[in-house]
């Protein structure tokens, strides 16, 4: 027992979380994660409704005292996972009438534009005030989770691949996030 931490050599939740954050960029930079693995969604999602008639795959949800609905506004605080129409897993067998497969763990591909300029993976991605898309977070604030693909400046708008973690980050983060399980605390 480490009598300055009262750890038994167990990983904190918060250590963990941030392993499985930094994770997936991990693999993709080394090569291990590519090609296929990245073009198909590897998501876990959940059926919900959500209070919109125009959904389309790859766009941010919020979830609010209203229910689900898609993104609309920058930094949303209410971020909740992604629209897909073929996630990897879902946890019901089969969708309800009225209801959309949403992506909160894992990644998918996301609906993005760069009006925070282009995206590199890596950057943190949050919502934009373009109804369901996200952009690159410029600021302390709450994110969807990090890039595993680009979006090159000037393109506008596109698609990039994000590792799904909502939650709160500050742009500089990724230099802040342990690598190895007790790395925080040395």
């Amino acid at each position: 027992i480490n009598a300055a931490s009262d750890k038994c050599g167990a990983v904190s939740y918060y250590e963990y979380m941030n392993v499985m954050r930094i994770l997936p960029i991990l693999l993709v930079a080394a090569g291990l994660l590519a090609g296929p693995a990245l073009a198909q969604p590897q998501g876990i999602a959940e059926y919900v409704a959500i209070n919109d008639s125009s959904v389309r795959d790859g766009q941010i949800v919020v979830l609010t005292k209203d229910g689900y609905r898609i993104s609309d506004e920058t930094y949303s605080q209410n971020i909740y996972g992604v629209t897909t129409i073929d996630p990897a897993v879902a946890w019901s067998r089969l969708p309800k009438s009225g209801t959309t497969a949403v992506v909160n763990n894992g990644t998918t591909n996301v609906l993005v534009n760069d009006s925070e300029g282009p995206i590199a993976l890596g950057d943190w991605i949050t919502t934009s005030d373009q109804r369901g898309f996200g952009m690159r977070a410029a600021q302390p604030g709450m994110v969807l989770g990090r890039a595993l693909s680009e979006l090159p400046s000037g393109a506008g708008s596109g698609t990039v691949t994000v590792s799904i973690a909502p939650g709160f980050a500050t742009p500089e983060s990724i230099d802040e996030i342990p690598l190895s399980p007790g790395a925080a605390l040395a």
